[in-house]
């Protein structure tokens, strides 16, 4: 049986940057995730102590959108910490297109949220991120209050790296950077041992 890593923080990382997992569900299967490189009970749990120091969370997973009421966690998450001045939200992109809080409340969502960071691993992720980018009301509406966005795209088996950097010219961000919408657009490559950096990990006691 393999043995899964066990975490531990980098030193001299800023504790004041958490990345949240708050579920361990995910769509996508990928043989190198993190999740599954590491034991996540050695991740330790957020404290309320170490949440109200905190000035910036990204919530993480697992995918956060796989998470019904989204919406109220992050709006609860800004009240109980106003200290908490960036919150950016990890997600391949394909369950965010089809979470009802972002399909009825995007106008409420965006106000709690800062940024997204997408990471498509399948051809339905590439496909609903096109769409929600496509669709300009939804996309002025939301990614103009969401300024600070990132697009990271992984090697895969289905679309070469020419191919990745002719989506996201397809994308037309420009568009949005008119409206005053950052989009950052990073090409990683799988690390056989990850190790988060930027911060600290951490996770809720009960996964939603």
């Amino acid at each position: 049986m393999e043995t899964k890593r066990k975490y531990t923080d980098e030193p001299g990382a800023d504790k004041g940057a958490i990345h949240l997992m708050i579920t361990r569900w995910c769509c996508c299967n990928c043989p190198l995730c993190c999740n599954k490189q590491y034991n996540l009970n050695t991740v330790p749990v957020a404290t309320v102590e170490e949440l109200k120091a905190a000035h910036t969370v990204m919530l993480t997973g697992g995918d956060p959108f796989a998470v019904d009421g989204i919406l109220d966690f992050c709006s609860h998450l800004r009240h109980d910490y106003p200290n908490i001045k960036q919150l950016y939200i990890y997600t391949s992109g394909g369950l965010m297109s089809s979470n009802e809080d972002i399909i009825k409340h995007y106008d409420r969502f965006c106000t709690h949220v800062n940024g997204i960071n997408f990471s498509p691993k399948t051809k339905y992720d590439y496909a609903a991120i096109r769409q929600m980018l496509k669709n300009r009301n939804f996309a002025i509406s939301f990614f103009i209050h969401a300024r600070s966005n990132r697009i990271i795209l992984m090697p895969n088996d289905f679309m070469t790296r020419e191919q990745q950097e002719e989506y996201i010219k397809s994308l037309s961000l420009e568009g949005l950077a008119f409206y005053g919408a950052k989009f950052d657009v990073e090409y990683r490559e799988w690390q056989e041992e990850f190790q988060p950096n930027g911060g600290v990990w951490r996770r809720l006691s009960v996964f939603l």
